[in-house]
């Protein structure tokens, strides 16, 4: 799988569910809904301020994603890898674009837009590998 077909998938998916671990090392799992796919690259971001996701990503780097995206094939992906956070303001933008409708609702407030690249931090995953899975087959994992 290629990351432009995981961009599909997860686009395909709506929802996609984002494992971290805590400071215990227990795991946590919580949906996400927005990616952008841009210059070959999938970005994803969480939220600085007071945010345990963001906390527990710049702890403990590695997490996993999970999609299910077609209930007819029964298939979905896990994608693995190290975040590695970047500072780009245009793709903080593109987020704000890319989140589902009611999150684009509270973004669309202009003391969110004024203050958004000191709260969202998009990231990409480093070391990236994905594993296309589905009831029939077994996986099939490549690196990305």
């Amino acid at each position: 799988m290629t990351k432009q077909e995981v961009d599909e998938f997860l686009t395909k998916a709506h929802v996609f569910y984002v494992a971290t671990v805590d400071r215990k090392g227990n795991p946590k799992v919580r949906p996400f809904g927005a990616h952008v796919y841009e210059d070959g690259e999938l970005y994803f971001m969480t939220m600085k301020l007071s945010n345990k996701v963001h906390k527990q990503m710049k702890r403990h780097r590695k997490i996993e994603i999970c999609a299910y995206a077609d209930q007819d094939k029964r298939e979905w992906i896990r994608l693995s890898g190290k975040v590695k956070f970047v500072k780009d303001r245009d793709l903080v933008l593109k987020f704000m674009s890319a989140a589902p409708p009611a999150a684009q609702k509270h973004m669309a407030n202009p003391a969110f837009s004024s203050i958004a690249s000191k709260l969202v931090h998009p990231f990409i995953l480093e070391h990236a590998e994905v594993s296309y899975c589905n009831f029939f087959k077994r996986p099939k994992v490549t690196k990305l």
